[in-house]
């Protein structure tokens, strides 16, 4: 069974990309040999890091669309 690690500290970031920009085409990236620390649904992913003996979850979520044509 995995160990379930408790995050109590949140800090939010806004990224504002410039067209054209596809949340979807640039996050979601299927590996051949997948990984437990990676997770993927529609507009929502998640990843685990360790920094400088810490560990971290990051969580990238779409936040709005980027018009492909002007």
């Amino acid at each position: 069974m995995k160990e379930t690690i408790c995050l109590n500290h949140k800090t939010e970031i806004e990224i504002s990309p410039s067209a054209p920009f596809s949340f979807d085409g640039t996050f979601h990236k299927p590996s051949h040999f997948p990984t437990q620390d990676v997770a993927f649904e529609t507009d929502t992913y998640w990843q685990s890091m360790r920094f400088d003996g810490e560990i971290y979850g990051l969580k990238f979520a779409n936040q709005g669309t980027i018009d492909f044509l002007d």
